[in-house]
């Protein structure tokens, strides 16, 4: 999930970018939209450097596997949204892929393939279809595998990305964190016609500035005088050149034989948070050098795990109380697990702020909609702060919602620390 600033950024950006191409238009009467040529705005300079690195990485690579996963997780078919992972084995231009869909268990839920002109899809349904691959320059999507190669080819493709660089403007937005890697985002504006009506693209790319790779891309599309917003399409496990080649990929899809994803244990939005009595489950987190950790890793002596986020000013009003209220207990870990925001900002923060000597982790999913994490301990509709009161045994005692003032927390502490186990 992205923060709000960032978020309002793109959209100023996304308009005044599709501003200025009305006017480099209308003042340059060679300037067309939809042909492949520029409108007649000079280049972001950072932002094509940016998209010529990740180029000159994928232009060494005939064929690429990646994995995708939505922000906002996948559909389920029933109104509903899981945790889904499609792997994806693609040759490039001409694109031939293979995308075969996991839910959290590690079960096939969609499949597909292309050899380029046709595609095979099976939607979950235990029947495999037919369709051309594009209509037009635009894919046809036939599921949610399909899908995820859509919003993701152009990011892996060194051709396209340098055939977008001859049109339309670029802009860099600036950095922002995707799973632990930094990343620098730009984004692109495109016009043309789409069915008879002019349309305005705004596609966005984080770049890995440790690499060049693409971790993420998202379309923000402007038709008719309405917006559109994709997910937020999250790249990892990059493989250039991978053992599968083109036989691999043209290979028919078998169908699948399931209807609906499983949620593995704690992925479910619907089980609701810890409850007192209740054991810590061992969910994943990550130490700010964003290494693997288990919550119970913490365990072992009486603990207070709080969910925060750098903007949210409760939860830095109840670290000064902390940080007030912990020298009367010094057999009191606290934990502070970072939420709704990125890595990048929860660094800054805790570098800003030396003062706050707790023991701080992240979320893995904390810029995701959906998170197992802080739906245990927070609730899916829970606000933060919102924390537990956890037991050497490693047992819930109570859950704390909101920050009622510092007088109030030092009681709760008082009593959790003096109660008979």
């Amino acid at each position: 999930m992205w923060s709000d600033a960032l978020v309002a950024r793109f959209r100023v950006l996304a308009a005044s970018a599709w501003l200025l191409s009305i006017v480099a238009c209308s003042e340059a009467p060679s300037a067309t939209h939809g042909t492949g040529q520029q409108v007649g705005l000079r280049p972001d300079a950072t932002a094509v450097a940016v998209i010529e690195r990740a180029a000159s990485v994928l232009e060494r690579a005939s064929t690429v596997q990646y994995d995708v996963q939505r922000a906002d997780g996948h559909p389920d078919g029933a109104g509903g949204k899981f945790k889904g992972r499609t792997t994806v084995v693609a040759t490039l231009s001409p694109l031939r892929f293979s995308a075969t869909l996991r839910d959290a268990r590690g079960t096939i839920v969609q499949s597909a393939a292309s050899d380029g002109a046709t595609t095979t899809a099976d939607d979950g349904t235990g029947s495999a279809q037919e369709s051309p691959t594009y209509s037009g320059s635009a894919m046809v999507v036939m599921n949610n595998a399909v899908q995820d190669v859509a919003g993701t080819r152009t990011a892996v493709d060194a051709s396209a990305l340098r055939s977008a660089l001859s049109r339309g403007h670029w802009l860099y937005v600036g950095d922002d964190d995707i799973d632990g890697t930094v990343c620098q985002v730009v984004l692109h504006t495109d016009s043309s016609d789409l069915g008879g009506s002019p349309a305005l693209t705004t596609s966005y790319y984080w770049i890995s500035k440790d690499d060049g790779l693409p971790r993420a891309a998202q379309r923000w599309m402007l038709v008719r005088g309405r917006t559109s917003l994709s997910s937020q399409f999250l790249i990892s496990n990059v493989r250039l050149n991978p053992a599968a080649g083109p036989t691999g990929i043209e290979r028919p899809v078998r169908p699948s034989s399931r209807v609906a994803p499983a949620a593995a244990p704690g992925d479910s939005a619907s089980a609701g948070a810890l409850r007192a009595g209740s054991s810590l489950p061992p969910l994943g987190v990550r130490d700010l050098s964003w290494a693997e950790k288990k919550l119970t890793d913490f365990s072992g002596q009486p603990t207070f795990i709080t969910l925060w986020a750098p903007w949210c000013g409760p939860c830095v009003n109840e670290f000064e109380a902390l940080r007030a209220i912990l020298p009367g207990f010094p057999g009191l870990q606290v934990v502070a697990i970072a939420v709704k925001d990125s890595r990048a900002n929860v660094l800054a923060f805790v570098k800003q702020r030396p003062e706050f000597r707790f023991t701080f982790l992240t979320d893995p999913d904390m810029q995701a909609a959906l998170s197992p994490l802080y739906d245990a301990i927070a609730g899916r509709d829970g606000g933060i702060p919102a924390g537990v009161f956890v037991d050497r045994s490693g047992r819930i005692v109570k859950r704390v919602v909101g920050f009622d003032g510092r007088d109030a927390l030092a009681a709760e502490i008082r009593s959790f620390m003096l109660r008979k186990p």
